[in-house]
């Protein structure tokens, strides 16, 4: 079966296959987001930025479970704005990352633009905090 642009998964295209340089830098969107591949890529010293998937174990530098709710809570408390953290993803992987928090008022930019246009059954998806949380594998 002939696969159909725009009906396949971004995984499926041609990108992925790319031979990156050692320190170079891929961006890509959730589509493309695996711990697995940027930890592959980690090992070629290719770096890795992302939106987090809203369902990604995180884990702080001790090894345990890393709660990001209670963080922002206290961030939004203390009026702190942005953030960078040390952290490690993937429950088997645990992958050592930076995560980015930007600034609220850009987070709440992108999700009105990403609601514009957007239907009623996905607008709920651009509520999450993940549309402002990124990842960049650093070592």
């Amino acid at each position: 079966m002939a696969l159909l642009p725009g009906r396949t998964h971004d995984n499926a295209g041609q990108l992925p296959q790319i031979e990156l340089e050692p320190y170079s830098l891929l961006i890509s969107d959730l589509g493309y987001f695996s711990i697995v591949d940027m930890a592959e890529r980690k090992e070629k010293k290719v770096y890795s930025l992302s939106r987090l998937r809203h369902d990604t174990v995180i884990f702080d530098e001790q090894r345990e479970v890393f709660d990001l709710s209670s963080y922002t809570l206290q961030m939004k408390k203390d009026g702190v704005l942005r953030a960078e953290l040390n952290v490690l993803i993937g429950k088997e992987e645990k992958l050592p990352v930076r995560l980015l928090r930007v600034p609220e008022m850009v987070s709440s930019q992108r999700r009105r633009k990403a609601n514009k246009g957007a239907s009623e059954k996905r607008k709920d998806s651009f509520q999450k905090e993940s549309i402002y949380l990124y990842v960049i594998s650093l070592f």
